[in-house]
Parts: C-alpha cells; sequence; structure tokens
C-alpha cells in the first residue's frame, strides 16, 4: 500500500472524478509526477468496507477501464517515459487489457511504443512475437 501525505492529495484536489476506473492510478502518477513523496506500509491502517455492488474494474467493464487507462497514459507520458520500469509495468497492463477487449492492433501499438521507451522489454518483445500465433 502507498500513503501520501492528505494535504498533498488535497493541494492536488484529490481524486479525478472524471475516469470512473484507474482514478487511484491516476493519482498515483500525477503525485509522482509533481514529485510528491510516498511511503510504503505493510500492516493495515484502516478497515474499509467492500460493497456487494460489482466492482467498475472486472472484465464486465474492460472496455471503460482500457479507455480510463490509455487516458492516464496520454496525461502522463513524459513521466512515464522518464521511468522505463513503471512505463513497462503499467504499458504491459494496459496492452493485456487492450488485447483482452480485442483490441488487437492498438494493443500492439502499445507494445511498440514501450519498445521505444524500454527495447528490451522482455515481456513486450515476447508479446508481440507470440500474441499473432495465439489468435491476433
Amino acid at each position: 500500500m502507498l500513503i501520501f501525505r492528505s494535504a498533498a492529495i488535497k493541494e492536488v484536489k484529490g481524486f479525478d472524478e472524471s475516469l470512473p476506473v484507474s482514478e487511484d492510478r491516476e493519482l498515483i502518477f500525477r503525485m509522482l509526477n509533481k514529485q510528491y513523496g510516498c511511503g510504503s506500509v505493510q500492516i493495515p491502517l484502516v478497515n474499509f468496507y467492500v460493497h456487494p455492488n460489482p466492482r467498475l474494474s472486472t472484465s464486465d467493464n474492460l472496455l471503460r477501464q482500457v479507455k480510463c487507462d490509455a487516458t492516464i497514459v496520454k496525461r502522463y507520458m513524459g513521466f512515464i517515459e522518464q521511468h522505463p520500469t513503471l512505463a513497462s509495468r503499467y504499458l504491459n497492463l494496459l496492452a493485456r487489457r487492450e488485447r483482452e477487449a480485442g483490441l488487437f492492433d492498438q494493443a500492439r501499438l502499445t507494445l511498440k511504443l514501450l519498445l521505444k521507451i524500454r527495447p528490451y522489454d522482455v515481456r513486450a518483445l515476447r508479446r508481440l512475437a507470440l500474441w499473432p500465433l495465439t489468435g491476433r
């Protein structure tokens, strides 16, 4: 779990409520892009309620999630380009979701974008080589 100071979150105006999903990732990118420090805590700090309704970030809402994730990539491309490890993690995730949503061409473009940032990203290279063999 990542933690930020509440004053810092208030300073950047909190979550972007225009994003129906991935708003937590967008906030993290925004905080890190503005060079707010964060910490990692390994112990539970809060209790929370898990509502009985379906989550928005499930396969039923995959297209919505892909759209939000792609929006985040566009907003923070400069930041992502400066952090190859983050780029690998996030762009591989986006490409996998795009492929699962049937957006095969977009998934390939996302992987090619990642390879411009991190040319020897093994996962991206493997996916570009193997995905055509497994059905688009």
